[in-house]
């Protein structure tokens, strides 16, 4: 005669319903506990006035505001850009209809070339040039100070330790680092839109 063999099996964890719909009730309350806690943190948001907008830094980190309907976008806090002047007659470039947007460093100055000719929307009109003959520049017009006229205007960027802008004979030049110039191209919309 064969022996019985008495086996015990394990009970597993999740094998019962009873033991299943607590955890999951568990989960649940953590979660709402979370939740609500996150609420308690208060709003983060950071925001700056400026001649009455009201700016606020987005998650992408841009800060924007609303003038009637239109968006306004900036890449820096408009604080910083308190420091930045410009020559008085600079608004005399709303009457340009056509801007060449002209370098001595095509690679250096890329991204504040692009951000102006995006920003800064008198006319769409905006070239680009070199102010000499370099690397890259053989498919583009040379253009300087001296080639402006009456509607078109030449704005140039270099590259420079210390930022400085200056306009003269429809001439726009601005001096600086990347950072800085597109700091500067900040301030140069605000005062060509009238904010």
């Amino acid at each position: 005669m064969k022996r019985k063999q008495i086996v015990e099996k394990k009970k597993k964890f999740f094998t019962k319903q009873k033991t299943l719909a607590y955890g999951m009730g568990g989960f649940i309350i953590l979660l709402m506990v979370a939740s609500g806690l996150n609420m308690w943190k208060g709003d983060t948001t950071e925001t700056y006035d400026y001649n009455g907008l009201k700016f606020t830094k987005t998650e992408e980190g841009f800060w924007i505001a609303y003038k009637g309907e239109q968006q306004i976008a900036l890449t820096y806090n408009p604080e910083d850009l308190e420091t930045i002047t410009f020559p008085q007659n600079i608004a005399t470039m709303n009457y340009f209809q056509k801007i060449y947007i002209s370098t001595d460093d095509l690679k250096g100055n890329g991204r504040a070339m692009d951000y102006f000719k995006r920003k800064i929307t008198i006319t769409n009109m905006k070239p680009f040039a070199c102010t000499e003959d370099n690397e890259g520049c053989a498919e583009l017009p040379l253009k300087s100070c001296e080639d402006t006229t009456q509607t078109e205007g030449v704005v140039i960027f270099k590259r420079a330790e210390e930022t400085k802008i200056t306009y003269s004979n429809n001439c726009l030049v601005m001096e600086g680092a990347s950072e800085n110039l597109i700091k500067a191209i900040d301030k140069l919309y605000f005062i060509l839109t009238g904010i």
